[in-house]
């Protein structure tokens, strides 16, 4: 028998994603979204609350996706430096509505998503980004 593969991730697997945007609108249904795709998710409306959240709760997060342009004294490019800083192993993927020639040079690591972008394409980058840590974590 063949069994179609779903785009639900499983449960016991549920990953953690800590979603900045300063947009509430873009915050809320990409929250809903990742959520009706099991994703755990954490929300911030700005890099200085996200700081906020790294800080507290870094060991329960598995990626970091940000907007790259955001008011409060905090960009996500800055926020994923600290983020490196608080977890050097954690993942970040960073999105805006700029070309990314234009936007200062992204941390080494980050990925770039580009606005707008299909809900599909972030799941596949978020999926694809766990894989690349779980090959890298040492096996027990």
């Amino acid at each position: 028998m063949h069994f179609p593969v779903s785009g639900i991730v499983e449960a016991a697997a549920q990953p953690t994603v800590l979603l900045v945007d300063d947009d509430e609108n873009i915050l809320d249904v990409v929250q809903e979204s990742l959520r009706d795709a099991g994703y755990a998710v954490l929300t911030a409306a700005n890099g200085l609350q996200a700081l906020q959240i790294l800080t507290e709760d870094a060991g329960k997060l598995d990626v970091v996706f940000s907007d790259v342009s955001m008011p409060g004294g905090m960009s996500g490019i800055e926020l994923a430096k600290h983020a490196y800083q608080v977890r050097p192993d954690l993942r970040v993927i960073l999105t805006s509505g700029y070309s990314p020639n234009w936007l200062p040079e992204l941390p080494p690591n980050c990925e770039f998503l580009p606005k707008p972008y299909e809900m599909s394409d972030l799941d596949r980058r978020l999926r694809r980004k766990r894989r690349q840590s779980d090959r890298a974590a040492p096996s027990e």
